[in-house]
């Protein structure tokens, strides 16, 4: 009976401090809730300002910048919009006068500097002018000598060049009854394109007895060349002029059986081929087909030919159609002579 009571006590003096415990607990559990909503709902008014965006009638907000000075009291200073242009007005002043201070500045005596190794400075260009107005010194006091080895290789080379001259007079030819030219080194020129052949004017067939004759008359002092061309030139033996000697005259003929009259016609590129050889005098045979010589070419090749006789034969069907074209023109200022040729002639 005794030990009831004394059991029963604990029970009762440990509920006060077990409520105290519990009461403690949800107080601080409460000011954590209060104070984790109070932050939420801060940062949520906070979001809410920064992001929203102005109504149409809600009036913009404004903002200016204030500008501020210290002064040597550490006392603090408002700049107004005079203050402002006084200090613009005082830098450009001091910009100004700094710019006339430079440019009234005096020269500064650079120090003077040893040649260092390396090459040469780049001299400047001469100026042609005043090349031209310097005094010169007279060419006599000038002296150049050549060597004895000069000397001799220059003789070898005058003897070279008049040893091919041809010797002896010069001689007149006549080509196709009616064409003469003189000198001592003649050069023929055909146009053997399809106009030309069988199968056009006949003309090479023709020409194969006429230039024949006409190199006959040379003699072996006198040097010859027949150039045909189309639009490639090809020549007899070498691309040399030949000495008239009669084995070199039996080449005329097999020359011209073997030519094939076919391809365009190109004037300019086997006029220049048979000036290359500068000859004394030329015979140009062609119908005269297109394309011509223009303004261009005709003055290169009057330049070209310097004294050489230039006589051109045109053959065609029929009478002269042309009052003019670029072999009457090329004749005429060549020292040479034109004819026309209706090949229908030839079958009466």
């Amino acid at each position: 009976m005794s030990a009831q009571p004394n059991s029963a006590l604990p029970e009762t003096a440990a509920q006060p401090e077990n409520f105290e415990r519990f009461r403690q607990r949800r107080s601080a559990s409460l000011l954590m809730s209060l104070l984790l909503h109070g932050c939420l709902l801060g940062l949520a008014v906070l979001l809410f300002s920064i992001f929203r965006s102005p109504t149409p009638d809600e009036p913009l907000r404004r903002g200016s910048i204030v500008l501020t000075s210290i002064d040597e009291n550490q006392q603090e200073d408002f700049l107004t919009e005079e203050d402002i242009e006084e200090t613009l007005d005082e830098t450009a002043v001091a910009a100004a006068a700094a710019a006339a201070a430079a440019e009234t500045a005096p020269a500064i005596d650079m120090p003077v500097v040893e040649s260092l190794p390396g090459p040469p400075p780049i001299e400047p260009t001469p100026n042609a002018t005043e090349m031209v107005n310097e005094s010169h010194t007279d060419a006599a006091t000038h002296q150049f000598e050549l060597s004895e080895a000069e000397l001799a290789e220059i003789a070898r080379e005058q003897r070279r060049l008049k040893s091919r001259q041809p010797k002896g007079d010069p001689m007149s030819i006549n080509v196709f009854d009616g064409t003469n030219m003189t000198g001592r080194r003649f050069v023929f020129i055909i146009d053997r394109s399809r106009s030309m052949g069988s199968q056009g004017l006949g003309v090479l067939a023709r020409a194969q007895t006429e230039l024949s004759s006409a190199i006959q008359q040379l003699k072996p002092n006198h040097e010859f060349q027949i150039v045909a061309y189309h639009s490639r030139t090809v020549t007899i033996s070498k691309r040399q002029l030949l000495p008239a000697t009669d084995s070199n005259k039996a080449l005329v003929k097999p020359f011209l059986q073997n030519l094939a009259a076919f391809g365009a016609t190109e004037h300019n590129y086997g006029i220049n081929a048979g000036l290359a050889f500068r000859p004394d005098a030329i015979v140009l045979l062609t119908d005269g087909g297109y394309p011509g010589l223009t303004a261009s070419q005709l003055k290169l090749i009057r330049r070209v030919a310097g004294n050489a006789e230039f006589h051109c034969i045109q053959f065609g069907l029929g009478t002269q159609q042309e009052s003019s074209n670029f072999m009457m023109r090329l004749a005429s200022e060549c020292n040479g002579t034109f004819r026309y040729i209706d090949v229908r002639d030839w079958d009466e």
